[in-house]
């Protein structure tokens, strides 16, 4: 069976904030549902976005996402971020939340920085 790669996974995490500051949106995971080794985590995130623009109706946090996909360079992150997570060029983050609203940051590079301890939450190594 395999297993998931190193990721944090949107649909099972819970933005805390959106900070924005001198253009940078930091998106807070207060936590982050993060997969490694067959096993999942909960650990607090921060998505770091450059020369940000944010856009969306969802104004009230925390909220629970639904659904999330990060459009870069390489490729879209469809709900699963593979880490370590950095990508230069044109970015965006879209994020759906459980309310129904959604929250889109549009920006020049990304990263994804893990805060603290992870804490084991599942073996999910066979549910894939």
């Amino acid at each position: 069976m395999p297993h998931l790669p190193h990721s944090v996974e949107l649909h099972d995490s819970r933005v805390s904030s959106i900070d924005l500051e001198g253009g940078i949106a930091t998106v807070r995971l207060r936590p982050a549902y993060v997969h490694r080794d067959g096993k999942g985590w909960s650990q607090h995130a921060d998505l770091i976005i450059q020369e940000s623009t944010v856009e969306g109706n969802q104004t009230e946090f925390p909220a629970a996402i639904a659904d999330g996909i990060l459009r870069t360079g390489q490729g879209p992150y469809q709900n699963l971020l593979n880490l370590p997570l950095t990508a230069h060029g044109p970015v965006s983050l879209e994020l759906e939340f459980f309310s129904g609203k959604a929250s889109t940051i549009r920006a020049t590079s990304a990263e994804v920085v893990l805060v603290g301890a992870p804490v084991f939450v599942e073996d999910v190594s066979g549910q894939i």
